[in-house]
């Protein structure tokens, strides 16, 4: 809660840094209690250098959250899909489930606190309402296109791209610290 009070209020200042988000997505991966998320089948599909620049701990947060959404609602078969790839300026990181899914005329209020409705979109009973919230403004200070695909009995794909730095611009910024 005082996360998004603090981010909503505009005093949260972003401290971008170079790092790698497969790097950062590994490890948050790695992070989850199997027991606690039971076992999920996570496929990964991750290249060498996947180099942006944006805040690390933000980020490292809007991953978690997407990651956690997409493994509590993956549906019977518990099978995630989680992709980074680049273009030519931006790095696109998504998470897929295959889940209940969220009806079309609920997508354009999940982001907002709180939000519940209809009895297809359940994605935030089993948590504060406050995670995509929370993703949400973080995505908005890093000027990130983010948003959500999905189908009703099939599934969701949330995804958002960030500015694409080099390998090389990160060594520079290693050395000078």
């Amino acid at each position: 809660m005082m996360d998004l009070s603090t981010i909503e209020s505009g005093f949260t200042e972003l401290t971008k840094t170079i790092f790698d988000l497969g790097e950062v997505t590994r490890k948050i991966i790695n992070s989850f209690d199997i027991i606690k998320y039971g076992n999920c089948d996570i496929k990964v599909d991750i290249p060498n250098d996947a180099y942006v620049l944006a805040d690390k701990t933000k980020i490292e947060q809007v991953v978690y959250n997407l990651v956690a959404n997409a493994i509590n609602h993956s549906g019977e078969d518990k099978k995630i899909h989680i992709k980074i790839s680049n273009t030519q300026k931006r790095i696109k990181f998504s998470v897929e489930d295959n889940g209940p899914g969220i009806a079309k005329e609920d997508l354009p209020n999940i982001w907002n606190r709180y939000y519940k409705s209809s009895n297809t979109f359940k994605r935030v009973s089993s948590g504060t309402g406050l995670g995509l919230s929370i993703v949400k403004n973080i995505l908005d200070k890093h000027n990130s296109n983010y948003g959500v695909d999905s189908v009703v009995g099939k599934g969701s794909t949330f995804y958002f791209d960030l500015e694409k730095a080099s390998k090389k611009e990160s060594k520079k910024e290693n050395q000078k610290e």
